[in-house]
Parts: structure tokens; sequence; C-alpha cells
């Protein structure tokens, strides 16, 4: 996807990026997954984690300190 600056060119066909992040929808900080926020960018995630050009594991600006943390690595508490 063509890139230039901080806009994204989308495809005349697509009005709109994917519903899913190859980054995002496996981390445990994301709130919304349709309106793109989560706890670093609660304004919304920018184009270039959202669309996996920066994996966010190092820091990003405006990322209050938060990276990408794995949510499928995290063990359930036990009980009992």
């Amino acid at each position: 996807m063509p890139w230039r600056g901080d806009v994204y060119i989308l495809p005349y066909e697509s009005s709109k990026p994917p519903v899913f992040s190859d980054v995002c929808t496996y981390c445990k900080h994301l709130r919304d997954i349709v309106d793109r926020t989560c706890e670093a960018f609660p304004e919304g995630i920018p184009m270039p984690i959202w669309m996996g050009e920066h994996t966010h594991q190092t820091p990003y600006e405006g990322d209050h300190g938060i990276q990408f943390e794995d949510k499928r690595t995290e063990r359930p508490a036990r009980t009992g």
C-alpha cells in the first residue's frame, strides 16, 4: 500500500484500512479494533503501526511509553 508521509493512499475500491492489524490485533493494550484505539494511542493508532510497517516493539512518537505486548503469551490466573 503506498505511503506518503502521514497518509496512506488506499486503492480506489477500498475506503478504509483493514479491520485487523497484524500487529495490534494481538496486543494486550488494544481497546477497540473498530475505532483502532489502544492504551498507547487512545486517540487512534498511527497507520504505520496498524498496517505493520512498524511493529511497535520499540518506542513510537506519542505512545506514552507503552509498546506492543503479545496477549497470546499471557496465561490465565489459576483459581482454587
